[in-house]
């Protein structure tokens, strides 16, 4: 069951993410994660090295969402 509401997470929330190559799913995760999520939590983004333009989403994120930390490995 799904609820319309987002959930209200704090700073003591960590939120972790890795990407590698695709670019799309990881953009329609970060949107779900939005959509349902809000807060001051913290979101870890993690680039696997992915060959493609995925990391390209991550200073975006980092923008709209002030608490993110981004590593590219």
């Amino acid at each position: 069951m799904f609820s319309a509401q987002q959930v209200a997470l704090g700073p003591d929330v960590t939120i972790g993410m890795s990407a590698y190559r695709n670019l799309k799913t990881t953009q329609e995760a970060l949107g779900a994660l939005f959509s349902s999520v809000a807060g001051g939590f913290q979101l870890i983004l993690a680039d696997d090295c992915s060959p493609d333009d995925t990391k390209s989403v991550f200073p975006g994120v980092k923008q709209q969402h002030p608490n993110t930390l981004v590593f590219g490995f």
